[in-house]
């Protein structure tokens, strides 16, 4: 991986009077300067080592500015470039996912990790816009969960919201283990949008990234990164509004096309956008449940349920234990167990172990 050496510029720049912000090098090379005092200093990227007695910056539009190291402030070296904020810039990183969320709703941010060498621990600061707020218990926990994929039982997460700002969070392991796999997500954290919170997009920034390298001497450094959050006042699909689409939307529009008394338009509920409410907006939604594609899911609602054994729920989808001989093929019953509630719809994911599948009829082309 190359090296990048940051250069901070102290006095030079008050006798040069550089405007600019931000300055693109005909190399491709980009130069910012300070948010808050433009002239106190510069970063930019070079391949080391690549020196010279001085550095020549030449802008895109031919303008050239020349700095000798003497009058350089400070030197020090950097893992990243740290002027860029897409994620994708970097090959060891952490980062949020782009989500889709409506306002007043609780939803869960998946903080995800791309590494390219073992990691032991990490911290970031999570930096939300106006309108959108971790979520705390009564004793002012945040509402975290490690990913157990990728974090064995030896890591820790603490976080602590450090002023109105941001929130910090930290993870270690306490045997130094490293955290499994290259991608994903290594934890998630429960937000809130505020219920007035207006429709359009919204940036959360990730900043002063630390990735600790197995030695824990070394580690990779990020200054800032961003994700994006679309806040949307519906969705088409999820007509109940409860943030996903499943086979309870599908009820609803049937409720709505046999109930003359429910109001005769829903705008989540015209899924093909045609201004009318019928039986085709049924099978368009029926058709995103059978699809493999995720343009539909809104963020993941911070009430989901944890995954329990059949006999600590009241209602379930059920398959009784069988024996099967290899070679074999069985009728196997779908039970539903329902004592608390009427049922109109049901829907469920059936997981087959190795060496179980289901036989299908085939009829043009199709299997059923």
């Amino acid at each position: 991986m190359k090296r990048y050496i940051t250069l901070a510029v102290l006095a030079l720049f008050a006798a040069l009077q550089i405007a600019a912000q931000t300055l693109v090098l005909n190399n491709g090379t980009i130069v910012r300067f300070d948010k808050e005092n433009p002239l106190k200093k510069i970063t930019s990227q070079f391949s080391y080592p690549t020196l010279s007695d001085s550095v020549l910056f030449t802008t895109a539009d031919n303008t050239a500015y020349q700095f000798k190291f003497q009058d350089l402030g400070q030197i020090y070296f950097s893992e990243q470039n740290p002027t860029l904020t897409n994620p994708n810039s970097y090959d060891n990183v952490l980062y949020g996912a782009n989500l889709e969320i409506r306002a007043g709703q609780e939803f869960v941010l998946p903080i995800m990790m791309r590494n390219t060498e073992d990691i032991i621990s990490f911290q970031l600061d999570l930096y939300l816009p106006k309108g959108l707020q971790v979520k705390l218990d009564e004793e002012g926990y945040l509402f975290t969960e490690k990913n157990a994929d990728r974090l064995k039982r030896s890591f820790a997460l603490e976080s602590k919201v450090m002023n109105e700002d941001y929130t910090r969070f930290v993870c270690y392991s306490s045997k130094n283990d490293a955290v499994v796999g290259t991608e994903g997500e290594v934890f998630n954290v429960v937000l809130v949008a505020d219920s007035a919170l207006a429709d359009g997009k919204y940036e959360i920034s990730y900043k002063n990234i630390v990735m600790t390298k197995s030695d824990a001497k070394n580690y990779f450094s990020v200054d800032h990164v961003t994700s994006e959050v679309l806040v949307t006042s519906f969705m088409p699909g999820d007509v109940n509004g409860d943030g996903a689409i499943n086979v309870s939307d599908v009820s609803a529009v049937v409720g709505m096309l046999l109930n003359p008394d429910v109001p005769a338009y829903n705008k989540a509920a015209d899924v093909n956008s045609d201004g009318i409410i019928n039986v085709s907006d049924v099978s368009a939604i029926v058709g995103m449940l059978l699809s493999d594609a995720q343009s539909h899911k809104l963020a993941a609602p911070a009430a989901r349920a944890a995954m329990k054994t059949f006999s600590e729920v009241t209602s379930s989808v059920f398959i009784e234990p069988f024996q099967i001989n290899p070679g074999e093929e069985k009728e196997i019953l779908v039970n539903l167990n329902n004592p608390d509630l009427g049922v109109i719809s049901f829907q469920f994911d059936l997981t087959l172990p190795e060496g179980l599948e289901i036989a299908y009829e085939e009829e043009d082309g199709e299997k059923y």
